[in-house]
């Protein structure tokens, strides 16, 4: 029969590579929570470039939805010229645009257009950065919408 192994002392030999393991276990967890998944106010953003077409069929599967937001960022005279039914006006040029746009509703959907595809790609690059959570932008604008010959409103 073997003795029992007196656990109260531990070879020194052993001291230094364990202290090494702990901390190298110690240092990996911490460095788990900053290199793992991103803050959760990250991780819920979504921002894709969709087609006019792709855009009418998302303002269909929205009809009377209050979080769904159609953002015109087009000057007023320019919205006044035509725009996508229901849509909200905000001129991007305005001296208010990014207060305003800090304000709104983040955990809404939203639908961003202007008149080629430039203001509007600028828009929701805000949008990302202010953490919204669901972001749409027409590519191409109103033009594209317009060549692909869908509706506006006057």
């Amino acid at each position: 029969m073997q003795p029992k192994p007196d656990m109260t002392k531990i070879n020194p030999g052993y001291i230094v590579p364990l202290a090494l393991l702990m901390i190298l276990a110690t240092g990996l967890a911490v460095a788990g929570e900053y290199l793992g998944s991103p803050p959760a106010a990250e991780q819920s953003t979504t921002i894709e470039e969709i087609t006019p077409v792709e855009a009418l069929l998302l303002i269909h599967a929205n009809p009377g939805n209050p979080d769904f937001i159609i953002l015109d960022v087009r000057t007023p005279e320019e919205f006044a010229a035509g725009h996508i039914e229901d849509a909200v006006n905000l001129d991007y040029f305005g001296e208010t645009f990014n207060e305003v746009v800090s304000i709104l509703d983040k955990t809404r959907s939203y639908l961003v257009y202007c008149k080629s595809g430039s203001r509007s790609g600028s828009t929701t690059g805000l949008m990302a950065v202010l953490h919204f959570e669901e972001v749409f932008n027409m590519l191409g604008g109103i033009e594209a919408w317009q060549t692909a010959g869908l509706p506006l409103l006057q």
